[in-house]
């Protein structure tokens, strides 16, 4: 009865032993816990001490520093051997003293032998400033690779992109890609590598003269096509180019070169990217979309107070002859355009060389219509004769 009574509480309720001796062995482990990680820690700051006392660099994954939690001893060494080495510094331990005080003064030798007996027993340690300088030049050969020069270097670069003056002169801009092995860079996990690593927009040439099944599987470097496309926007497919293929990255003379149009671009649904850019082969008498330009808006009544001309057909089908330059576009005559006035063929302005594709219905072919509001137009008749009539 006392033993009850002295373990009874106020409410008579009986105590849970049970509960208490849980609670105490948990305390007692998450005790043993923190002293184990306080030990682990201690151990740890006592080995990069011992590392760095004895001549190594300061722990950092950066400068490649030995830490006990930054991998193993194999992944340590690998990555020391692409680090560029230089031997131990004595100021480390003394400031100030260099290796050729230690060559040349007897003193300062026998101190060192005294007190910092092992300080060459690792005689090459990683650089920190040899270090850095080896991973901002890594950081700059990725970026090159991204950017899809593919570590080449900026002339070499600037030499693939020069064409002819006779592409020149016919309006045919340069371009080259590499071939893509039918074997080991086909699917859709590779291309999706190849988009996302090696910065590459897999494609095929087709529409071979003479062999139109025969296609050449090539990927394109990303960055030569987006410069293509902030240049030309939504007219790009309209542009021919000469593309130079190389057999791969490391060539430096094309296998060889084809006239080619841009043709089947794709892209990410929601991203936007470039997903497959193809190119049809072109040759002069071929069928290219030439986009319609329009001049002399401010000569029009309707589109110079507002009007504006509802688009059927962006591009016109065009055959161009051999010798004569391709057109940035052809020109629709805007003078003299009223409200409601349907445009066709009889506005557009070709260029010598250049005609309408034959299957072209010329009378049927729509460009658009003019629309607006008549009441900008009818006001400003109004207004225009009353001041004749006040004069």
């Amino acid at each position: 009865n006392t033993q009850s009574h002295s373990t009874s509480t106020t409410n008579g309720s009986l105590p849970t032993p049970h509960t208490k001796t849980l609670s105490a062995v948990f305390t007692m482990a998450s005790t043993s816990a923190r002293m184990t990680r306080r030990l682990h820690l201690l151990r740890r700051l006592a080995g990069s001490a011992q590392s760095s006392y004895r001549g190594h660099t300061p722990c950092s994954p950066l400068l490649g520093g030995r830490i006990a939690s930054a991998g193993t001893e194999r992944s340590q060494s690998t990555y020391a051997s692409r680090t560029p080495i230089v031997p131990a510094d004595p100021s480390r331990f003394v400031a100030g003293v260099t290796r050729e005080q230690l060559e040349n003064d007897p003193a300062i030798a026998a101190f060192f032998k005294a007190n910092f007996p092992d300080w060459e027993s690792d005689p090459k340690v990683i650089d920190p400033a040899a270090a850095i300088k080896a991973v901002d030049d890594a950081a700059k050969r990725k970026m090159r690779l991204l950017q899809g020069d593919s570590g080449r270097s900026k002339v070499a670069l600037d030499e693939r992109l020069t064409g002819s003056e006779e592409t020149f002169a016919l309006n045919i801009r340069p371009l080259y890609t590499y071939l893509r092995d039918r074997e080991t860079e086909e699917g859709t996990n590779v291309c999706r590598k190849m988009r996302e690593h090696d910065r590459l927009i897999p494609g095929v040439i087709y529409g071979m003269e003479g062999r139109p099944k025969d296609q050449i599987w090539v990927k394109t470097p990303w960055n030569l096509l987006h410069g293509e496309l902030d240049r030309y926007h939504h007219h790009f497919e309209s542009r021919v180019y000469e593309l130079s293929v190389y057999e791969s990255l490391e060539s430096d003379e094309p296998a060889e070169k084809h006239t080619v149009t841009p043709r089947d671009m794709q892209r990410h649904p929601f991203l936007n990217k470039l997903w497959c850019v193809n190119y049809m082969r072109y040759y002069p008498g071929r069928v290219i979309k030439i986009p319609i330009r329009y001049i002399n808006e401010e000569e029009s009544p309707a589109m110079k107070r507002g009007g504006f001309v509802a688009a059927v057909s962006k591009y016109v089908p065009c055959i161009v002859e051999e010798g004569v330059p391709i057109p940035e576009a052809i020109d629709l005559e805007c003078t003299g355009l009223q409200l409601k006035q349907v445009l066709r063929t009889e506005r557009l302005i070709f260029p010598d060389g250049v005609t309408v594709d034959e299957k072209v219905d010329k009378e049927k072919f729509l460009v658009g219509t003019v629309f607006g509001r008549r009441s900008m137009i009818v006001d400003e008749e109004e207004g225009g004769e009353g001041e004749k009539e006040s004069e």
